[in-house]
């Protein structure tokens, strides 16, 4: 049963990536630049407290644990993050491969 929801999990990250990959192509294309969605612009149109609630979060605990890695992580393409963690979530739900020699029906 997690097996199932890391992969749905999976595809839908996928899915996510595949349709990000599509609108950072057509604002591409329309403004004849290349130009990418970052994570941190994604947060802010479906999210906008979130950022700021994580800065906070992570801001209080160590100030340069938000400067070195969590404005980084705001930076980085959303649809190679999206990318990363369906491809890991679907890698991780696969199916053991059976050894060769031995009866898979025991």
């Amino acid at each position: 049963m997690i097996r199932f929801l890391i992969r749905v999990l999976g595809y839908l990250a996928l899915a996510g990536a595949f349709v990000s990959a599509a609108v950072d192509g057509t604002r591409s294309i329309a403004s004849s630049a290349l130009t990418l969605t970052s994570i941190g612009a994604a947060l802010d149109r479906f999210a906008p407290a979130a950022q700021g609630w994580l800065q906070g979060l992570l801001g209080r605990s160590q100030l340069t644990l938000w400067d070195n890695g969590g404005a980084l992580l705001m930076r980085a393409p959303l649809t190679l993050a999206l990318l990363c963690v369906g491809l890991l979530f679907v890698w991780l739900a696969l199916e053991p491969e059976q050894p060769i020699g031995y009866d898979a029906r025991a």
